[in-house]
């Protein structure tokens, strides 16, 4: 039998195998034994053979792993199922169990691990410096996010297009170097070699709609196409305009003239025949001239230069005369603005002069109170015969009233004066004064008329004749200004008298001069809407009579 073993600490009788005091859990001093498989006496661990019955000892076996569970408060073993350790009475059943394994030899109560086995503790509460910090942290990573989302908002593609559409806009010629990109070394992109494009943008405004969508949908225009580059603030894709250069020739055909690109000289002619290769520039237009050295004859043109354009750069001196004719019998002739010869009877040829394809033409008219015009007339390179220096006639007319508008309206004049002439006409003078003449019968020219139609009534009522029939030929119109018009205009006279008297129908001609007169015309149908003399000019001058009767 083996003995009871008492607790050093409070004095309870235990088991001589146990580890443990089964009242206060006081840790023995544990001899490992080598039990006896025959009469079970324990012996010492290195013995070979039994010390009370000489029985060889069974050699030590593998250890088998047993799971025990421990109170986590004083390391009792507990039994299976137990809510409460028997030891210090603490509630074990919802606690965290660990369970340790143990090697158990055969025949013998399992040896239980001596080092304490951690508790598991309460979580400590988190204190209030870990909070902020822990605060502080959170809302960095929700204002960095929105920083993020609202920069990556500001740098998208679409975004980044429409500041280069606007900066395109606005002429903002810095913002256009850092975002503009080429592939050809030899092209300088500075703010001096931004303007062409400026200026084809500002006139052709409809085509920056035209280039955005390109952009955005990675198409060719013009010479310019998006190009992902670099990064914005490290994180975002750069987008800028690549610019595909243009290149031109220039072509003269008169040695030793200057050729100027945007007022720098880009050639000088050595030869009649001239050519040379310009670029690469970027897209846009330019302006050209050619001077002749020792002479003030100049051409300017305007190209569009654009990539793979097959348009080159004319500067050729071409001579030609050019034949004007008008309505109008004297005139200026005007060249772009610059007087040019005169018109003479309606017609002249000008030149020869040095042509270029910006050629304008047009007629002036000065008045004593108005300036008459013309409109413009562009003259066109293709028509110009430039191995016989020549250019088709040209006709420039006043938008004003010509003889025959005119002389329409001087019949209704004298067809109204047949009627009123005659006695037993209810047109009355006063009537007639108002429909023909500028303030009526107030008019100093009416008033020898009214004389001669009261003389004509009198003689009517008398049955001294019959009536008067006029014929009017009207030889030149000019206009003075907006429906005010200069005249020369014969009439000729023809009196006849009644059956009885047996006399022979009178014939007076007579011609008029200065004769100034308002006439207006219906825009629709061209009918004479309004005639009137402002005044008779010279009175008249009798050319013509066959003294009938006299």
């Amino acid at each position: 039998m083996n003995s009871l073993k008492q607790c050093q600490n409070c004095g309870q009788e235990n088991a001589s195998h146990a580890a443990f005091c089964e009242s206060c859990g006081h840790a023995f001093e544990v001899k490992k034994v080598n039990p006896c498989t025959s009469c079970g006496v324990d012996n010492e661990e290195e013995a070979s053979f039994c010390e009370n019955c000489g029985t060889k000892l069974v050699a030590e076996t593998p250890l088998i792993n047993k799971e025990v569970k421990r109170c986590p408060n004083c390391q009792h073993e507990l039994e299976e199922g137990a809510a409460f350790c028997d030891n210090c009475g603490i509630k074990v059943l919802e606690e965290k169990i660990e369970v340790e394994p143990q090697n158990v030899e055969p025949n013998e109560v399992p040896f239980p691990n001596v080092e304490e086995e951690v508790m598991q503790r309460p979580k400590q509460p988190v204190s209030k410096k870990n909070k902020m910090i822990g605060l502080v942290v959170a809302i960095c990573l929700v204002f960095g996010g929105g920083l993020y989302a609202f920069f990556s908002q500001q740098n998208s593609q679409e975004k980044q297009i429409e500041s280069l559409v606007v900066a395109i806009k606005n002429k903002d010629t810095s913002y256009l170097v850092d975002r503009m990109v080429t592939e050809d070394p030899s092209l300088t992109i500075n703010e001096e070699s931004l303007r062409p494009m400026l200026k084809y943008f500002e006139e052709n405004k409809e085509d920056i709609n035209t280039l955005k969508k390109a952009l955005e949908t990675q198409q060719f225009f013009n010479g310019f196409s998006l190009k992902a580059e670099g990064k914005v603030a490290l994180l975002f894709t750069k987008y800028n305009i690549q610019v595909t250069p243009a290149y031109s020739t220039i072509e003269s055909n008169v040695k030793n003239s200057v050729i100027l690109m945007d007022g720098k000289e880009v050639a000088t002619t050595d030869s009649n025949k001239y050519s040379k290769k310009i670029g690469p520039l970027i897209p846009g237009v330019y302006s050209f001239e050619a001077t002749i050295k020792n002479k003030k004859d100049k051409k300017e043109s305007t190209y569009t230069l654009l990539p793979k354009g097959e348009e080159s750069v004319d500067m050729r001196f071409v001579m030609v005369k050019i034949p004007i004719r008008s309505n109008m019998k004297e005139a200026t002739v005007l060249i772009n603005d610059k007087e040019a010869g005169k018109l003479t009877d309606g017609e002249t040829e000008i030149g020869p002069l040095l042509w270029n394809n910006k050629m304008k033409v047009q007629l002036v008219k000065k008045t004593d109170t108005d300036k008459l015009k013309t409109d413009v007339k562009e003259l066109k390179q293709v028509d110009v015969d430039e191995d016989s220096g020549t250019y088709p006639e040209i006709v420039l007319n006043f938008n004003s009233a010509d003889d025959y508008d005119i002389e329409s309206g001087i019949k209704l004049f004298y067809d109204d004066f047949s009627h009123v002439v005659d006695s037993n006409s209810h047109f009355e003078p006063s009537e007639f004064a108002s429909k023909y003449y500028v303030d009526g019968d107030k008019n100093a020219s009416f008033s020898g008329i009214k004389d001669y139609i009261n003389w004509c009534r009198e003689r009517s009522s008398k049955r001294e004749y019959e009536g008067v029939t006029f014929n009017v030929n009207v030889k030149s119109v000019e206009p003075l200004s907006n429906n005010t018009y200069k005249i020369k205009y014969n009439v000729v006279y023809r009196t006849t008298y009644p059956y009885s008297t047996k006399k022979t129908p009178r014939i007076e001609g007579f011609d008029y001069s200065d004769v100034k007169v308002q006439f207006e015309q219906d825009e629709d149908s061209s009918d004479v809407k309004n005639f009137k003399f402002i005044d008779m000019g010279d009175g008249g001058k009798k050319v013509e009579d066959n003294r009938a009767n006299e």
